[in-house]
């Protein structure tokens, strides 16, 4: 064997090595870039499930929101029509107040004898 096919059998060696070196090297990245697409999609489909529990509990809510908005307008309408009822009863118990005084006016005896005394004049 000659020094000239000696190195060439190191340097074939060498590339054999630096090859397989390589060809590791890319397993292990492509078994990173699996994993990596793995990630991904698990991270996506957990991105979908909670834009899908958002949306649901988006609805949920705007259906309790138009629900109490309803109640809010009965209850709204009742309390407008007791406002209205108590004004009413507040008129009608002014309208009694005067008319018993009024009453108690007439019947007193200081305005009776007011009444006598302006008689006398």
């Amino acid at each position: 064997m000659n020094v000239f096919s000696s190195d060439l059998f190191l340097a074939v060696a060498q590339a054999v090595q630096i090859l397989s070196m390589m060809e590791s090297n890319i397993s292990s990245r492509e078994a990173e870039v699996r994993t990596l697409r793995q990630d991904v999609n698990a991270l996506r489909f957990q991105g979908l499930s909670r834009e899908n529990e958002h949306r649901t509990e988006v609805c949920d809510l705007s259906a309790q929101l138009e629900e109490a908005r309803r109640e809010a307008g009965k209850l709204n309408e009742q309390l407008r029509i007791v406002l209205e009822e108590n004004v009413a009863l507040q008129k009608q118990l002014i309208k009694l107040e005067r008319q018993y005084l009024k009453s108690m006016m007439k019947s007193s005896p200081v305005t009776q004898i007011r009444g006598g005394c302006d008689r006398q004049r």
